[in-house]
């Protein structure tokens, strides 16, 4: 394991999209985040534990691995997985494990929360960060349909029947029928 710790101001200041923020939303993430070290093959985090904060790889590697699906990926310094990053489905099922000695940063989803409403730019990179408790206006960001279509059913999206036109329908007969129903 590594002798020297850096800390986690040091760790934030350094990555390459988080060293961006404000002196004051990054001083914020910094008081909040926590700094372990772990050895060779430790679980860092079990399959669900991911949704509940942003991990950062400060040094060493890392690999996330969903062994219900048999992939993995190998993570380096500098590398982030969890809250925000990664997929609902990669946040319930993968784990992260620590490759070699890795010192990792975690993140509360809620500080996180906190730091997007300070800092835009970083919630245009957290593009999946799901709702904290106590923050009812990206609740409801996230669960609106409108402002998150990629998670969202497709049956939920469909208002009326669907409209049809033969296969041997030209271009012009279409556009009608579309002009018809205003679709």
């Amino acid at each position: 394991m590594s002798t020297h710790t850096p800390s986690p101001l040091s760790v934030l200041q350094q990555h390459r999209v988080l060293g961006q923020l404000a002196a004051a939303p990054l001083d914020a993430l910094a008081r909040q985040a926590t700094l372990t070290q772990h050895a060779d093959g430790e679980l860092v985090a079990a399959p669900g534990q991911l949704a509940d904060q942003l991990w950062l790889l400060a040094l060493g590697s890392a690999r996330l691995e969903d062994t219900e699906q048999g992939w993995h990926l190998d993570l380096q310094a500098g590398d982030w997985v969890g809250a925000g990053v990664s997929s609902p489905a990669v946040q319930q099922q993968a784990q992260l494990v620590a490759a070699q000695d890795a010192t990792l940063l975690a993140l509360p989803l809620a500080a996180l929360v906190a730091a997007c409403a300070e800092a835009p730019a970083l919630a245009s990179q957290l593009g999946t960060l799901p709702a904290a408790a106590g923050s009812p206006g990206l609740e409801r960001v996230h669960n609106d349909p409108a402002m998150n279509l990629l998670a969202t059913p497709m049956r939920s999206l469909l208002k009326r029947e669907p409209i049809v036109a033969p296969p041997t329908a030209t271009i012009r007969e279409v556009a009608t029928i579309m002009a018809t129903h205003r679709a």
